[in-house]
């Protein structure tokens, strides 16, 4: 059983690779979080995997939320991994990884991380193409390595701390003021598909269609 959160469809690509090696049922954190609280039955020798994106150099918000919801039945030798997408670096979110997934009552097999694109539109262009698929070329140059870790379940945790902790700190709080959504606004350029409806995982977003009707009044 793998949990993943994409945003923006990354990490339920690394989530779908996983499985078609390993045959694991993939669930999204996004869905999984509106249920409050969630229980998992393993069976014996089955894996439990979470593949989520590095925002600020940790957790998403909405990840922490699940996993404290999270209830875990372990059987006998259960595989339990971690796969951290980031774009620019992976700050602490390996020992973060450690700490909230073994508090689930099992201590966490293995680590590992993808460098992906960016996608943070406040600091990374996502017209650039050459910058996309750059990064996407070198992300494929990991996954293959991830893929044949977890499939012979390995142990090894590969994500160390890689920041100071004050910088760390310093990185969180910028990740509560970038998340407000006042710091959103439309523009011009909303084409009205709904994407960012249906995509927001903590249902922050209406999408509201005005019609105006213009009438002619002849005397």
């Amino acid at each position: 059983m793998i949990f993943y959160f994409s945003a923006t469809g990354n990490n339920q690509y690394i989530a779908e690779r996983i499985a078609g090696k390993t045959g694991d049922r993939i669930i999204s954190i996004r869905e999984a979080v509106d249920q409050n609280h969630v229980e998992v039955t393993l069976a014996d020798e089955e894996n439990l995997g979470f593949v989520i994106p590095t925002y600020f150099g940790g957790f998403p918000e909405i990840v922490t939320t699940f996993l404290d919801s999270l209830h875990v039945k372990y059987a006998q030798n259960n595989y339990i991994f971690f796969v951290a997408t980031y774009g620019s670096a992976t700050g602490n979110i390996g020992l973060e990884a450690k700490d909230k997934i073994g508090a689930l009552g099992q201590s966490l097999d293995a680590s590992f991380s993808v460098k992906m694109v960016d996608n943070w539109n406040p600091g990374f262009d996502m017209t650039d193409q050459a910058y996309i698929h750059r990064a996407e070329e070198k992300a494929e140059e990991q996954i293959p390595h991830v893929l044949e870790a977890i499939t012979r379940k390995e142990h090894c945790l590969e994500i160390g701390k890689t920041v100071l902790a004050l910088l760390q700190n310093q990185a969180r709080k910028m990740y509560e003021r970038a998340r407000r959504t006042d710091n959103f606004s439309v523009g011009c350029e909303c084409i009205h598909c709904g994407i960012c409806e249906k995509q927001c995982p903590s249902h922050a977003i209406r999408l509201l269609i005005l019609f105006v009707i213009s009438v002619s009044f002849i005397f």
